[in-house]
């Protein structure tokens, strides 16, 4: 009898979940073209019923698509002990027979073979026997709820898939997961989706379709890309270039009919490579780029432009009178001729050319760049060849991703910081269909108050009734439209009240690197309300765990039946407390909720400190012989990374930089710059000196130049120095002298990193005064470790010694062994 009824409760439950996914509005995909695979987990740990979750997930997303050999095709395999094929692309082609087929999948446990599972979609699964196509997307959808019996084995075989062309989307259920080894199955940490059980498959399929059906796909562009293969590259680094292209040609739907991809390098002569018509699938284009040659010799940038200008972009070529026109120029240096390459930069903009501008290292000129850019908005810079990646996702957005959102004219801030904010809103029966739009009203107005963005504020929402239900995450949605639209369309659920499964939600996934979350952003959660959850405990205990990562929580009570106690208990303190008498009265709280979560009051960033603060903070950092070119510039980019820690930079803190070797330069100067990006842009930019170790003459400088009024110090505004290096001063007692001094002189709070075994402990104590402001790593790549300390240290001007090491490296705190 008992299991009788748990069957009837499991079947409850199912219908349950179905019936919520139809409600739910999702991405409409109709009318696009891709060629899709799901490879499925059909090991011992799933079993049959979650098994068959899997297949209802599949089943459900799938109706999404229109079906057929001139749309989307569909495939299936599952993997246990061996590779179980269920069907290819080609075998069905309707949404009937495929849906049906998918009923028909059976079950086959054993092992989890995850590599053997990819190996076989990759080279069995995307063939043109068995219908791919090669004028379309190709997709594999991995789902699993364990780790493969060959971690290697499975990350080697998912990075052959990546080279095929293949977008991957890795799907871990549960907790015996490993994310380490879904970011190797994913194309990138973006196709990387987890839920917490297979009941909860149902919440990621918003996010699994906008994957699937995203613009870059559906865009009609025509986009040359206009290499630098002078000799300041080499090859390897040229390579690099081809790889970044490569990327983009991976993440796009290649065809005459949506993007076209052309390919001119240059040096001392330009070399056209392909044109936009010469090749029409993805695949074609990745195997020329495999074999692009190197030459070398000076760099003519101005021929690389003209030679786009008069061929590139040219209907005989292939250029299409409808598409969106895009040229992407990659640099690592200056032309031979600014005044030619500004004007044949001009002449093409002129043509209806949108220029995008990708500045590479330290040897790039602001001025040059930005003049061949369209405007600042399509300028880049990275700091080596390997951090092209990083701007990877904003070079798609931008050449693929249409007319820009309309940027508002109400206050678009939230308080000093970027902004994470996820709204908890009740679902439950209490409230009713009328009363919960009228929260999304509610969420709607907040919305459209603030500039939405991965640098700017990002929303998500969790809704909760019996169960959490995500409805997106913060980094699903970058501008207001696509966020107001989406709330227009949210499904009321009913049934009992469970805040604490809200807020559980929120803690686990929204607030995490994953969906979006930003260290560097105030994370803030707004709970409404109307009732008492069914476990008050759980729910105060939920709230005290979100609380613990740092999060701000606002807590809305409305009507009559809340109990006062569990809401202020959930809010980070009494003065994030609202309460209103009904849901039309909501709108009465929205200006004091927008000061509530983006104003200092009562907040805390997620170390515990306020979020704003003001200093003068200069760094000091070691250039000489000992230190290396390689390490000096991530020196370097270490401290752009402080940099970008501080929204409000340059402004309420400010940066200068000294650097020493042989000699000393004032690089950075406090007063010098106004925009982060022309900051950071001078950062990288700082040339390498060599030579002897003379730190001391660093210290000096800094002292009497750097941190003087006529340099832009500020009377009465804390100063820090921030010294990076590997190893003594040439002059011991000099360093001592001028370390001291700077104390006696200056309002400053001296920082000491150190790399490596070879450093002078007394020098370090000189200038920290004290353990908490002294940091010991074994190697330059862990700076990038320190950034959040470093920040604290600034805004706090104290920050704990550090006792115990950091995730990967070796860091001890000096001077308190």
């Amino acid at each position: 009898m008992a299991d009788c009824f748990k069957c009837s409760i499991t079947v409850l439950l199912i219908a349950f979940y179905t019936s919520l996914i139809n409600a739910q509005a999702t991405p409409d995909c109709r009318g696009q073209k891709a060629d899709i695979i799901f490879l499925l987990d059909s090991s011992t740990s799933e079993g049959q019923q979650n098994f068959n979750r899997q297949l209802d997930f599949v089943k459900n997303l799938t109706t999404i698509y229109d079906i057929g050999p001139n749309n989307v095709q569909i495939g299936l395999t599952s993997f246990s002990s061996h590779v179980n094929y269920q069907f290819w692309l080609n075998s069905y082609h309707n949404e009937v027979s495929l849906q049906s087929a998918i009923n028909h999948v059976p079950y086959i446990s054993g092992n989890t073979n995850t590599g053997e599972g990819i190996n076989f979609v990759t080279t069995q699964g995307f063939s043109s026997t068995h219908g791919m196509r090669t004028d379309v997307t190709h997709i594999m959808v991995v789902m699993t709820d364990g780790q493969s019996q060959d971690g290697q084995g499975t990350a080697t075989m998912a990075a052959q898939a990546h080279q095929a062309g293949i977008e991957v989307v890795a799907i871990g259920i549960g907790n015996g997961v490993s994310m380490s080894e879904l970011q190797a199955i994913a194309s990138d940490s973006k196709h990387v989706l987890t839920v917490d059980s297979f009941l909860a498959l149902a919440s990621i399929q918003h996010s699994l379709a906008a994957t699937t059906c995203n613009t870059c796909k559906t865009a009609e562009a025509d986009v040359v890309f206009i290499l630098d293969s002078s000799g300041s590259e080499g090859l390897p680094n040229f390579q690099k270039e081809l790889q970044f292209v490569s990327n983009f040609v991976n993440n796009a739907n290649i065809g005459p009919q949506n993007i076209q991809v052309g390919l001119v390098t240059f040096s001392d002569i330009v070399k056209n490579e392909f044109y936009l018509d010469t090749y029409h699938n993805k695949i074609d284009i990745m195997a020329k780029l495999q074999n692009v040659s190197y030459r070398g010799s000076t760099t003519h940038t101005e021929l690389g432009l003209q030679y786009a200008r008069l061929y590139q972009f040219s209907s005989s070529h292939g250029l299409r009178p409808n598409a969106k026109k895009i040229a992407v120029v990659l640099t690592d240096g200056q032309s031979q001729s600014r005044a030619t390459t500004l004007s044949e930069a001009t002449l093409l903009k002129q043509q209806g050319v949108t220029v995008i501008s990708v500045g590479i290292g330290t040897q790039v000129s602001q001025t040059e760049i930005d003049g061949i850019a369209s405007d600042t908005n399509h300028v880049f810079t990275v700091a080596t060849f390997d951090a092209l990646h990083t701007i990877q996702s904003e070079l798609e957005n931008t050449a693929c991703g249409g007319t820009a959102p309309p940027v508002t004219t109400v206050s678009t801030e939230c308080g000093t910081k970027p902004a994470d904010i996820v709204f908890i809103l009740d679902s439950s029966g209490s409230e009713g269909s009328s009363n919960f739009n009228k929260q999304l009203q509610f969420m709607t107005d907040f919305v459209t108050n603030f500039k939405i963005g991965p640098h700017d504020v990002q929303f998500g929402l969790v809704t909760f009734s019996i169960d959490a239900l995500n409805e997106f995450y913060l980094n699903t949605y970058n501008n207001q439209q696509d966020i107001v639209n989406k709330l227009q369309n949210i499904a009321y659920i009913g049934s009992t009240t469970h805040t604490e499964l809200g807020l559980q939600y929120a803690r686990r996934f929204q607030f995490s690197v994953t969906h979006g979350a930003r260290h560097n952003a105030q994370k803030i959660a707004i709970v409404l309300t109307d009732g008492q959850s069914q476990s008050r405990t759980d729910t105060i205990h939920e709230a005290d765990l979100l609380k613990q990562m740092g999060v701000k929580i606002i807590s809305i009570g409305i009507g009559n039946g809340i109990a006062q106690t569990e809401l202020v208990s959930m809010a980070t303190d009494q003065q994030h407390v609202f309460n209103v008498d009904n849901f039309d009265a909501l709108h009465t709280i929205q200006s004091e909720i927008k000061d509530s979560a983006c104003g200092g009051g009562g907040g805390t960033s997620p170390t515990g400190t306020s979020s704003a603060c003001t200093a003068d903070v200069v760094f000091a950092i070691d250039a000489s012989g000992a230190e290396g070119p390689s390490n000096f510039q991530k020196s370097l980019s270490f401290m752009s990374e402080v940099v970008n820690e501080f929204p409000n930079s340059p402004g309420d803190v400010q940066f200068g930089l000294v650097t020493f070797g042989a000699r000393a330069s004032a690089s950075v100067e406090l007063l010098q710059y106004h925009s982060k990006s022309a900051l950071i842009s001078a950062i990288q930019r700082t040339p390498y000196i060599g030579g002897a170790q003379d730190s001391w003459v660093g210290l000096h400088l800094v002292r009497t130049h750097t941190l003087t009024p006529a340099r832009g110090a500020r009377t009465g505004v804390k100063a820090f120095v921030i010294l990076i290096t590997n190893g003594p001063s040439s002059s011991h007692s000099l360093f001592v002298r001028e370390a001291t001094k700077l104390h006696q002189t200056t309002n400053m709070t001296g920082i000491a990193i150190g790399i490596g075994n070879g450093l002078n402990m007394n020098e370090f104590n000189a200038l920290a005064l004290d353990g908490h402001h002294t940091y010991h790593i074994s190697s330059a790549n862990a700076l990038t470790s320190l950034r959040h300390m470093i920040h604290d240290a600034i805004c706090a001007g104290t920050s704990p010694a550090l006792t115990t090491p950091l995730p990967g490296i070796a860091t001890t705190a000096i001077g308190k062994a």
